[in-house]
């Protein structure tokens, strides 16, 4: 019987088994239906989300991983499948369901798989690095003998033959273009086929820093250099064809010791350098050098850079004369040609060129060649301010604008040389005009638009050290000594981030009679001066220790009996002051963002202070303080929870300072700003106030009693409305509006806009205000004629820039440069209008879902100043 059934059983298992599958499609079909619906909602999140993570990560400069790509293509083609059986499976007879269901187990099982391999941490990697990255520099197309190099130097550099040279040497004098002749030869190699895996171009100073150059090489291949190590990189570039090219070598760079192998199998090394002996301690295969323009092309260079009035016949022979000087260099052509721009009559140019030509002409070399066409724009400066301004800058890294306002304001107040100018807020407009008539005068630039570096080229850098030694004034910068002679002759001295980290036991008491400024700035491992440091400066009258690591000052600080300067901003390890009543001379005092809780007691008898600098901390003044300061002028501090009925007994003080110029951050607790000391309002010339929960809108008696109001930053408060319309004409020398993390901010201005409102504004900046619908109210944007720059950041309900539309070439935003508009999903519109926009130089538009290409106002691609334009809608 057993076998029977055995038998029975093997001949109609193969038969039943499809029939039950089958079956059990059929039973299970609408169960499956709904659960394939169920968990392709899920994996269509999923791909959503993804989708999103992926779009953010592109935004930051990601791409997409090899995994996730995958990953969403197979989503797609499983959705894809769903998408083509909906209908039927909505619409299906008897006959096709076992067929459907089969069909639907499967797609179950592939959603399930996908569903567990989301690619979670591992969806995006960063892109390979470009082999070459544009430079911005200026073109030599119409330079022939220029041009003629470049195409010599890309036949070096194109040259694969075993006997070509893989190091090049360029060499010249300072200012001659040998920086733009390799910066033209990098932008060259982007546009045609090179070969090479990598080009890179560093920047090295005098100061030599191997780790920097290293850091940046290993920047550019996006690598990892732990610890400094070199084998890495020398790894990372054995494995590709590269081209190194670095500028500005004073001395021989030791390959090795950067990490850079020999060149071989076709990579190669360029340099430039101003000294010849430098190509044979590199051991240059070839040699170029660049030499100055000949004189039709330096004439067209003048002739380009210089006033139009330079081709009347009379000022065209003039301009030949003083050409004649510049000897070719493009440096000194532009800087000459400059400084004549805008002069129209001929009796300037005579002057001009009477004075070029009385200039020391014995001197050889850089001197003949550079710095006495230089000269002249520095004889032309107009008084001893300018002068001694242009030599601080000389003294200074590249800083950006603010920054580097303060250091030169500082140190002229420090050397007497804004005494009689008039009081502190008179001196920071002298500085800004002397600091911008410098840069007219080519003497400093800027490096970016609106608030970027302000820089010095080298030549000019090393003309102003040179002057300063015929005037007596020696000066010296970024060189750290060695012996404690290496000052006696200085009179400023800086070494601002140079990486200073101590000074040599031979230096412990340098011998610096003259000195009077000596600039010791951010350079973070400066941990401590040895204690006779200031011994031999009892002339010194500026001191900035700012941004370093020292924990004390040293016994020999009481030896500065003359200093008018102090600066110890952002000393983060600071937390004790010697005693300061030798101070008698101080002028500036500077103790913000250190670790200190409160001044020595001796500070009271320094009645000399105009300006006390405490904020960043939480430092409570003391009664008395204030008194006995009568000529204080300008004071910052931060006003943190906990200060008490002492700190308000102290803050009364200052009632009686009536040309005091306020800055003050309320942190946590509005205490401060109560009917008692609403009288501060009419100091304030900047308030922030940071975190101030309790805190629905600034007492309208202190709006009422603004009166030098410049900056207004509110974060992390329950503003509804700023102010209300009637308010606002209070604040009408307003330059400086931020607002950051007003969750009920509905509107800036309630009611009716007055006019002139807002009329002085500059800078507009929201972010992440989340109930804000529009930014500007009726009548609001026709006030902002002064306005610069607008960023609006994560406002995540604002839906349009304008409450109404304003007329063709209305005239607004005549001056606004800086235009961002990110993390914005519901901006539908900026404006319809058509205007000019005429100062316009960055646009950037970034994470606006609504607003399209088209959406823009018509015109702000093509402004004529516009240098940055980027619009990503996601």
């Amino acid at each position: 019987m057993d076998i029977v059934f055995q038998t029975i059983h093997g001949v109609l298992k193969p038969l039943l088994t499809p029939v039950c599958r089958h079956t059990k499609y059929l039973l299970k079909y609408k169960e499956n239906k709904e659960e394939l619906g169920a968990v392709i909602k899920f994996l269509s999140a999923e791909l959503r989300g993804l989708r999103r993570k992926i779009n953010a990560a592109e935004r930051n400069g990601k791409i997409p991983s090899s995994s996730a790509t995958q990953w969403i293509d197979e989503a797609t083609t499983v959705s894809d499948k769903y998408d083509a059986m909906k209908s039927q499976l909505r619409t299906s007879r008897s006959c096709e369901r076992c067929c459907l269901g089969k069909r639907t187990a499967k797609l179950i099982l592939e959603v399930k798989r996908l569903l567990k391999e989301i690619p979670k941490d591992n969806f995006a990697d960063s892109p390979p690095p470009e082999p070459v990255m544009e430079l911005a520099t200026t073109t030599v197309t119409d330079q022939q003998s220029t041009q003629r190099l470049l195409d010599d130097l890309l036949h070096l550099v194109k040259d694969d033959n075993a006997d070509a040279a893989n190091i090049i040497g360029v060499y010249g004098v300072g200012g001659v273009g040998k920086t733009t002749l390799i910066e033209n030869l990098n932008n060259e190699l982007k546009k045609c086929s090179h070969g090479f895996g990598t080009i890179i171009m560093v920047k090295v100073t005098q100061q030599v820093d191997i780790l920097k150059i290293r850091k940046k090489i290993c920047g550019r291949l996006d690598i990892q250099c732990l610890n400094g190590e070199r084998s890495l990189l020398l790894k990372e570039l054995g494995k590709v064809k590269y081209l190194l090219i670095f500028d500005d070598l004073w001395e021989r760079l030791e390959l090795n010791d950067i990490g850079v192998p020999a060149p071989e199998n076709g990579s190669k090394i360029i340099f430039t350098t101003r000294d010849l002996k430098v190509c044979t301690a590199m051991k240059a295969e070839m040699n170029i050098e660049v030499k100055c323009l000949p004189p039709e092309e330096a004439w067209e260079l003048f002739r380009r850079e210089t006033s139009p009035h330079v081709n009347k016949p009379a000022i065209k022979f003039l301009a030949g004369k003083m050409l004649e000087r510049c000897k070719g260099l493009p440096l000194a052509i532009t800087t000459v040609a400059r400084d004549m721009a805008g002069k129209e009559r001929e009796e300037e140019w005579h002057d001009a060129e009477r004075e070029l030509h009385q200039a020391a002409e014995k001197f050889e070399g850089m001197v003949e060649s550079v710095f006495i066409p230089l000269k002249l724009s520095y004889d032309k400066l107009k008084d001893e301010i300018h002068k001694s301004c242009f030599l601080l800058c000389s003294l200074l890294p590249d800083l950006y604008e603010d920054y580097h306002r303060e250091i030169i304001e500082r140190c002229l107040l420090g050397e007497a040389l804004l005494d009689g100018i008039g009081n502190i807020q008179q001196c920071h407009n002298k500085v800004i005009a002397v600091i911008e008539s410098l840069r007219r005068a080519s003497l400093i630039q800027k490096k970016d638009y609106l608030h970027g570096q302000v820089t010095m080229h080298d030549v000019v850098r090393e003309m102003s050290v040179w002057v300063s030694g015929l005037e007596h004034h020696k000066i010296k910068f970024g060189r750290i000594p060695k012996y404690s002679y290496e000052w006696v002759d200085s009179e400023r001295v800086s070494l601002m981030h140079c990486g200073l980290e101590e000074f040599p036991p031979k230096f412990y008491c340098p011998d610096t009679p003259k000195l009077v400024l000596l600039l010791l700035g951010s350079n973070p491992n400066l941990k401590r001066l040895p204690d006779l440091f200031f011994q031999n400066m009892r002339l010194l009258r500026v001191l900035d220790l700012s941004d370093t690591g020292i924990e004390s000052l040293p016994p020999s600080f009481s030896c500065l009996v003359n200093l008018r300067v102090l600066l110890l901003h952002g000393c983060r390890k600071l937390s004790d002051m010697p005693p300061m009543e030798h101070l008698k001379q101080l002028r500036v005092l500077d103790v913000s963002f250190t670790d200190l809780k409160e001044l020595p007691s001796t500070i009271s008898e320094l009645s000399n202070i105009q300006s006390l600098h405490i904020d960043g901390q939480d430092m409570r003044p003391r009664p008395g303080m204030f008194s006995s300061l009568s000529k204080l002028e300008e004071l910052s501090m931060t006003y943190m929870d906990g200060h008490d009925e002492t700190t308000k007994k102290a803050m009364k003080e200052l009632a009686f300072l009536s040309n005091l110029n306020l800055s003050i951050e309320v942190s946590g607790s509005p205490f401060l700003l109560d009917d008692e000391l609403c009288f501060l309002a009419k100091f304030m010339k900047k308030l922030v106030i940071f975190h101030c929960l309790g805190l629905e809108q600034i007492p309208h008696n202190w709006v009422s009693t603004f009166e030098r109001l410049e900056s207004l930053e509110i974060n992390y408060s329950k503003f509804k409305s700023l102010m209300i319309a009637e308010e606002v004409q209070a604040v009408d020398r307003l330059k400086k509006l931020c607002l950051g993390h007003l969750d009920n901010l509905e509107n800036i201005l309630h009611g009716v806009v007055p006019p002139g409102c807002f009329a002085n504004l500059e800078f507009l900046e929201v972010r992440d205000c989340n109930r804000l619908k529009v930014l500007f109210s009726t009548g609001m944007v026709q006030q902002l004629e002064s306005l610069q720059s607008i960023v609006i950041d994560g406002c995540s309900e604002l839906e349009k820039l304008f409450v109404e539309e304003v007329e063709d070439d209305s005239g607004i935003f005549l001056h606004l440069r800086r235009m961002q508009l990110t993390r914005l999903p519901k901006l539908s519109n900026i404006c319809s209008c058509r205007l000019s926009w005429p100062s316009l130089e960055s646009l950037v538009i970034r994470g606006c879902p609504n607003l399209s290409l088209e959406d823009l106002p018509p015109g702000i691609q093509n402004a004529k100043n516009l240098r940055e334009s980027v619009f990503e809608s996601e």
